[in-house]
């Protein structure tokens, strides 16, 4: 949405400024009321369901998190977790530094259950912008990944494969969607993430936010 509206707000600039070259005058308020109003509209068509989302969805599976350089909660002694975020970070909409989900190495995978039955049509990925990170850049943001559907909760289960996809961290657009590329007539209830490569972190990669898009399977709803 970035490069929209910064695509927007510079032919407004230019058109307003051959109106206003008699006066040599250009209103502040005027300018900040058009910039809203252009982002409320790039909101609202941006603007998706998101099925997998924390109030309703869950993570089932997960690839072990990468831990070190977090400290432990202990019982008597005894180290009982870590306080590494855990996988199902990635399904809430808080986006601040470091929030984010701390995968295991470059390759992993995600069990996510839908909050309803839905027929896919994309999916979101979201990172931070670099300027955000303290180290300068975002090495550890997932790179190329593949999305499945699955109808039930059966690790021998059949899968359809809605495609392959790449995350640009160097895009101007921290959210970046996705469209099926394989459309299929049927709706699912579990979503596989499979992380194949980040950019450039041996160690880790950081999932922020995932989203899946869709709309609801009403004759399974309604059973």
């Amino acid at each position: 949405m970035k490069a929209e509206i910064k695509t927007w707000i510079q032919a407004e600039i230019e058109k307003n400024s051959k109106l206003c070259s008699k006066t040599n005058k250009i209103n502040p308020e005027q300018v900040r009321t058009m910039i809203k109003e252009e982002m409320k509209k790039q909101q609202k068509v941006q603007l998706k369901p998101d099925f997998a989302s924390a109030s309703a969805g869950m993570v089932l599976e997960a690839t072990p998190t990468w831990t070190e350089g977090y400290s432990y909660i202990y019982f008597f002694f005894i180290p009982i977790r870590s306080t590494a975020p855990p996988p199902s970070i990635i399904l809430e909409p808080t986006r601040q530094a470091g929030d984010c989900w701390p995968m295991e190495g470059q390759k992993g995978k995600l069990l996510i259950q839908l909050a309803a039955r839905a027929n896919i049509i994309g999916f979101t990925m979201e990172h931070i912008d670099p300027a955000m990170s303290l180290s300068g850049g975002t090495p550890e943001a997932p790179n190329n990944f593949s999305v499945f559907g699955l109808e039930y909760f059966n690790k021998d289960g059949e899968r359809h494969f809605f495609g392959t996809y790449s995350y640009d961290n160097k895009n101007e657009e921290e959210n970046q969607y996705f469209r099926v590329q394989n459309v299929v007539r049927k709706s699912f209830l579990y979503i596989q993430l499979e992380i194949s490569s980040n950019h450039g972190n041996d160690k880790y990669t950081c999932l922020y936010r995932f989203q899946v898009h869709g709309f609801i399977d009403r004759l399974h709803h309604c059973q």
